[in-house]
């Protein structure tokens, strides 16, 4: 939900890369199974560097070629995001004037993060604290209420709210005592903050 994703991107950019055809390029990369493993396991590899070179190596093994170089690779793999713009505003509104800690809860991988990270700075800035799967070595996919127990464990005593776009998580949540929203829009997440005395301004949808 911070951000926007489209993996037809990252297919794009990679067949642009190689000068090959962008269904060519998916269809060897789903066909190896590397993007759904890294997806959902992000410590399936042992750093982002191990998963470019075997990204690589499924490009070679199906001829997609000439295939680039590793940094060329990373480049691709993070060209699916675009910002949530609306959700930065409300991120920025919750910090900046109602001064709540923000805790970033994500199964994102390591390329990603790094992306989000350096790309979208100004919105990382806002975060008190950050958990990753890959750092903690447990996952929202796997054991859900384990991650969810590290929010909390952080967060301390505090009241807390989560947002996530999986009902799967919110579910779980729910489960532990979490006041929490699956994000659908972005008008149901500003209603649902308000709701709950966050003064939001509706000139965010703006």
């Amino acid at each position: 939900m911070l951000l926007f994703f489209d993996r037809a991107r990252t297919y794009r950019a990679i067949a642009q890369a190689t000068t090959a055809n962008i269904h060519d390029v998916q269809r060897a990369i789903e066909a190896s199974g590397i993007r759904e493993r890294y997806e959902q396991d992000p410590t399936a590899f042992p750093s982002a560097l191990g998963f470019l070179e075997e990204l690589r190596v499924v490009l070679v093994d199906a001829a997609i070629g000439p295939v680039p170089d590793l940094t060329i690779l990373r480049d691709a793999w993070c060209a699916l995001f675009w910002e949530n713009k609306v959700v930065h505003k409300v991120i920025r509104h919750l910090k900046v004037v109602e001064q709540i800690p923000l805790i970033l809860l994500s199964d994102t991988n390591e390329l990603h993060y790094n992306h989000f990270r350096t790309r979208y700075q100004a919105m990382h800035e806002m975060f008190d604290a950050v958990i990753l799967s890959f750092r903690v070595g447990v996952s929202k996919e796997r054991n859900a209420p384990a991650m969810l127990r590290l929010a909390v464990r952080e967060a301390g005593k505090k009241n807390i709210l989560y947002v996530d776009d999986r009902q799967s998580f919110v579910d779980a949540a729910t489960g532990i005592g979490i006041d929490a929203h699956a994000y659908g829009s972005d008008r149901d997440l500003i209603d649902w903050l308000r709701a709950r005395e966050l003064t939001i301004p509706l000139t965010v949808c703006d």
